[in-house]
């Protein structure tokens, strides 16, 4: 595109010119009668026609909303088909009817009543700044049954995508019983009121305000404000909106207009009203999802199909950002077509809710706990978000499975959607994601069965997964139970696919948050349908057998059939899928092993007590350089007295280690440097070296105590302790540094962890208010210093470890740790995260593994080892074969969904209200557009196939000529 501007640059005068060129009058007379002086112009008709009053009008007489200009003798101005004296005659498709004894097109302009306007807009108008308007649009007038009818004429207000114009309407007076309302309906004018109508809207302006608001989200006041600018851009507030009764209207007719059309999408008006009556009769499923009925044969249930080929895979989520503010006057709530679409029918809803109790469950996951943020009251609102039920595969909405909430995501608020969502299935086998199904799940068929208003289906089969995107944050034994890595069945699926949709209705949030509850969910249903609308519209293991036994392959495999066949939350899944490597030591149980390996001696407890005291100096001297360090950044005045404290505490520790360190390490002595020969310049050692976080070596007073180096073994170095016979004390140090290194190792998978949930729940729940997500942001920034801090921690560890090492091979698995190992990206919390399947983790999370591997098990842990991962190679390629084989069948069902929807329409063509000529004429070009998609979805999956035919090897369950076998 540059180089085409570039090129375009070439042109950019000659194209200026032209644009000027056309503001001249090509003709002096009309070009169609050669009479009158061509004095309008139309911009909207094709080639910019000139003509004089007579022909303009003649050919505008069924185009009254173009844009036309007249000659004022040096230039054009803008004005509309209404100066030309065109009228909107009902009744005769656009011709006048032929009861009225006169033509109203000879009569002239009524007299203008400017009203309540400005000086400076009068002025504006009389010289000819901006559009005239014969009055001001007034209340609606359906309020008024004493109100006289309507003249054979009557000035009205008309709203079209153009602009906003003023026109005479003539009333069609040769049917009696012909209501006004009706006359501007069947002109695709949809009226604001029914008595008397003094304003309309165009059929155009309605359908463009739908597709505006569904793709782009433009707000109905936004909307509103374009016309009135495109009508007037100079001097707006000579649009006739000042009173705001013309914008309400607006905002009320648009809504009704998307109510009618979804009825008329969804087969309503043709005489059922049984079915239209029917909870999610205004909306539409994923056509991909096998539905009884609907895709699937007629025998699926006899063939000999797998279990899990026709089980629904449902997904549940919480979404904070669709809130709503309290109605003052709730009773003026009307809500259009509700619990007929995806949310819940509200007064079932609520009649649920008053009799129903959320107990208190006792949370064990990081997840879970990142939930319970969000349960919290707040009083300037009624709604603090909405849960949703969705097809994990598509991202579809389930219909009637979308309910507000009241305060967070309750257990009541979930049971509700999850059983309307399966209710609405009718399915015997459900795989539910959920991002906290571990502790959801527990008693849920308890819950269930306890509560007088639910039930499920005789012999349902509940099989829960927890998505990949935050089932690393949970336990190990959450993973190997409900990743969907392991469950059979599930394909290639994420379970995270309500995630991705969310955005799009959160584009809704700031314009819903204000309506009133009805109409809130009117659009959310709208929003909902237009989602699965364009969904409709628009789906190594050889070379681990290589180097293992067949023995151990066979047993493995057996093991794998157990853990598919267990419960979701078997523990028989965690004995499969889990490696079973101990924890790492940590420096108090170190510090345990030392004293029991000689006997609980009083000496040997002394001497681990006194390196622990080393050490705890050495981390408090940490973290008061660290506080020296923002103090020398802010100058707070706290900062200051904190540092002073904490030296102070530092001082008196250093002096009772240094008063033991003689009965310990002999003649050695930091102060001394014959003594100190290969002691530390620091006591951080090489951490500092490349930190910014901590003060470095230059500071301004190094015989403060937090620079003080400690006379710990590793200050001297292996070889001058081992020339002075102090290997006990270097092996002391030695296992307590590990230790130590341990402990920070753990603290930082900790942190990490919590903060990838604030990341992924907390703050994304608070993005919008500065306030709450100024907080979080608070938090996640506490948990950084503290992640920090315990990287110094281990990277001083292992720096005293690389001193006191003899060979520094031996611990190699302890590697220097930078900023980069730190990252909290969610798929390095645990080794069984999401990302897995595709790549290795940072050296912090195997280390467990690199030390066990180093101990006297080696052999077995090696088994271990080689049996998960084959396990996990085995488990991918189990997924990717029933992706495919659900791929293939998903190429039947979506015809077969589109096939069913055009024999559906076929049906309505043939009811009563369907032989109307209208009724069946749109029932007849619905059949034909799910035709044709039916065909399309055909073609497009045939020629697929022929470019990329499913693999050999295993069955799909349908045969090449298309037909299901199983």
């Amino acid at each position: 595109q540059i180089d085409y501007l570039r090129i375009w640059r070439q042109y950019e005068e000659g194209q200026l010119h032209a644009l000027l060129e056309m503001e001249r009058r090509r003709n002096e007379t009309c070009p169609h009668c050669h009479a009158s002086p061509a004095g309008w112009r139309c911009l909207s008709c094709f080639g910019t026609p000139e003509g004089c009053t007579d022909c303009m009008r003649n050919t505008h007489k069924q185009l009254p909303f173009h844009n036309v200009e007249s000659w004022e003798g040096s230039h054009w101005r803008r004005v509309t088909t209404d100066s030309l004296g065109v009228h909107l005659h009902m009744g005769h498709d656009g011709a006048m009817c032929q009861s009225l004894a006169t033509s109203a097109d000879d009569e002239s302009w009524v007299e203008q009543d400017l009203g309540d306007i400005s000086d400076a807009d009068r002025v504006a108008l009389e010289c000819g700044l901006g559009q005239s308007f014969s009055h001001l649009p007034p209340p609606d007038s359906d309020t008024d049954e004493g109100k006289q009818k309507a003249p054979k004429e009557s000035r009205i207000t008309v709203v079209d995508v153009t602009s906003i114009y003023e026109f005479t309407v003539v009333w069609c007076e040769c049917q009696p019983d012909y209501p006004f309302h009706r006359q501007l309906l069947d002109m695709r004018l949809y009226p604001a009121s029914y008595n008397v109508p003094q304003t309309v809207f165009t059929f155009d302006v309605l359908e463009d305000f739908t597709l505006s608001n569904l793709e782009n989200k433009v707000p109905a006041n936004a909307y509103f404000s374009r016309l009135v600018h495109a009508t007037n851009s100079a001097f707006p507030a000579l649009v006739p909106v000042r009173s705001l009764f013309l914008i309400s209207r607006f905002q009320r007719c648009a809504r009704q207009w998307m109510h009618l059309m979804s009825r008329k999408s969804h087969g309503h008006g043709y005489g059922q009203p049984d079915q239209e009556n029917a909870a999610g009769s205004m909306a539409e499923f994923c056509a991909a999802c096998p539905q009884p009925g609907v895709n699937l044969a007629e025998n699926w249930e006899t063939m000999n199909a797998p279990e899990w080929l026709h089980a629904r895979q449902l997904m549940v989520d919480g979404n904070f950002k669709q809130q709503n503010y309290r109605m003052r006057r709730p009773e003026n709530d009307i809500c259009l077509g509700d619990g007929l679409a995806y949310t819940v029918n509200e007064d079932d809803y609520q009649k649920y809710l008053s009799v129903s109790k959320e107990k208190k469950q006792r949370s064990t996951c990081n997840d879970h706990r990142a939930v319970l943020l969000t349960n919290k009251r707040r009083s300037h609102v009624q709604v603090t978000g909405i849960a949703a039920v969705a097809c994990a595969r598509h991202a579809c909405f389930v219909p009637n499975a979308t309910a507000d909430l009241q305060f967070g995501e309750r257990q009541i608020n979930i049971d509700y959607v999850i059983v309307n969502a399966i209710w609405m299935m009718l399915v015997l086998r459900l795989v539910l994601f959920y991002d906290i199904a571990c502790q959801y799940m527990v008693n849920f068929l308890t819950r269930v069965r306890d509560h007088p208003l639910l039930s499920l289906p005789a012999g349902l089969k509940i099989i829960p997964s927890i998505g990949l995107f935050h089932v690393h944050g949970h336990r190990e034994s959450c993973v190997a139970r409900y990743s969907p890595t392991f469950i059979k069945g599930l394909g290639w699926v994420s379970g995270e696919g309500i995630e991705t949709v969310w955005p799009g209705l959160n584009d809704l949030a700031h314009s819903t948050r204000y309506m009133a509850p009805g109409g809130r969910r009117q659009f959310l249903n709208l929003h909902m349908g237009w989602h699965n609308d364009k969904k409709k519209h628009g789906i190594d293991l050889r070379k681990l057998e290589n180097v293992c036994e067949d023995a151990l392959i066979a047993g493995w495999q057996q093991l794998l059939n157990k853990a598919y066949a267990a419960p979701g939350n078997a523990k028989v899944k965690d004995e499969v899928f889990n490696v079973k490597v101990g924890k790492l030591p940590s420096r108090a149980e170190k510090g345990h092993e030392i004293t029991q390996k000689h006997g609980a001696k009083r000496e040997d407890r002394d001497m681990v007590r006194w390196a622990n005291l080393g050490m705890d100096i050495e981390e408090a001297q940490i973290r008061v350089q660290m506080l020296v360090r923002r103090y020398q950044q802010h100058r707070r005045r706290a900062d200051l007295l904190t540092i002073q404290k904490e030296q102070r505490k530092l001082s008196l520790k250093i002096q009772e280690f240094e008063d033991d360190a003689i009965k310990y390490m002999g003649g050695l002595d930091v102060d001394d440097p014959h003594s100190a020969k290969d002691a530390h310049p620091t006591p951080l050692g090489d951490v500092q070296a490349d930190d910014d976080d901590v003060m470095h070596a230059d500071l301004d007073d190094t015989a403060e105590p937090e620079n003080v180096t400690i006379g710990l073994p590793s200050a001297f170095g292996y070889k001058r302790c081992m020339a002075l016979g102090l290997s006990r004390v270097v092996d002391v140090e030695m296992q307590l540094r590990k230790g130590q290194a341990h402990d920070a190792l753990q603290h930082i998978r900790d942190h990490i962890g919590k903060k990838s949930v604030l990341a992924r729940k907390a703050l994304r729940e608070v993005r919008g208010s500065q306030r709450q997500e100024g907080a979080v942001w608070d938090r996640f920034h506490v948990l950084s210093t503290k992640i920090n801090l315990q990287r110094l921690y281990y990277n001083r560890a292992r720096a005293a470890m690389y001193s006191l090492a003899k060979d520094p091979a031996e611990i190699s698995q302890y590697q220097k740790m930078t900023r980069v190992d730190l990252q909290a990206q969610t798929e390095q919390l645990i080794p069984d995260a999401r990302g897995m399947r595709h790549r290795s983790l940072s050296w912090i999370w195997t280390i467990d593994i690199d030390e066990a591997l180093a101990g006297k098990d080696r052999s077995q842990l090696i088994n271990a080892i080689a049996q998960s991962q084959w396990l996990m190679a085995k488990c991918i390629v189990d997924r990717a074969q029933e992706e495919i084989i659900l791929l293939r069948h998903e190429m039947e069902w979506v015809p077969a969904s589109f096939k069913h929807a055009a024999a559906k329409w076929e049906l309505l063509a043939e009811t009563p209200h369907g032989k109307q000529v209208g009724h069946r004429s749109y029932a007849m070009k619905q059949r034909a557009a799910n035709s044709r998609l039916h065909v399309m979805a055909v073609a497009a999956f045939k020629a697929l196939l022929n470019k990329r035919p499913p693999p050999d090897g295993f069955n799909v369950g349908v045969s090449e000529t298309g037909d299901v076998t199983w």
